[in-house]
């Protein structure tokens, strides 16, 4: 009798999925500066964008099928700058690492920041475009 390894969880991914004030060109994207960022490409992602007034807010549920638009974006030191992002997110927001999809169609592991709480009474933005709102 052989013994199945249960299959080994991806490495910690050095890409960040954003789609709102991390996004380059908004307010806070200069947060992502230090840790170098390499590459950066349009991506989608299936969820929810609600607006929150100055920024949206991702919501994630297998129920879900509209998708997000945002940037996925490479950096070469990820984890040198994460725990300033978890601090600016604040507790509104937790970080989970997602499936993302590039505009070439590619998928990347990418870490992002959803809603830490799921109030339905949040305005939905249909487009899934922080921009086009």
């Amino acid at each position: 009798m052989s013994v199945i390894n249960p299959p080994t969880p991806p490495t910690p991914p050095s890409h960040l999925f954003a789609y709102g004030t991390l996004m380059k060109g908004e307010a806070r994207h200069h947060l992502l500066e230090p840790a170098r960022i390499t590459s950066i490409v349009a991506a989608s992602i299936s969820g929810e964008l609600v607006n929150l007034g100055e920024y949206p807010g991702l919501r994630l549920s297998p129920y879900i099928k509209t998708r997000v638009c945002g940037e996925l974006i490479e950096l070469e030191a990820l984890d040198d700058i994460m725990e300033k992002l978890d601090a600016e997110e604040g507790p509104q927001f937790r970080r989970e690492m997602v499936n993302v999809t590039a505009e070439n169609g590619r998928t990347q592991f990418a870490w992002t920041y959803v809603l830490a709480s799921n109030a339905p009474s949040l305005p939905v933005i249909e487009s899934g475009d922080w921009h086009r709102k």
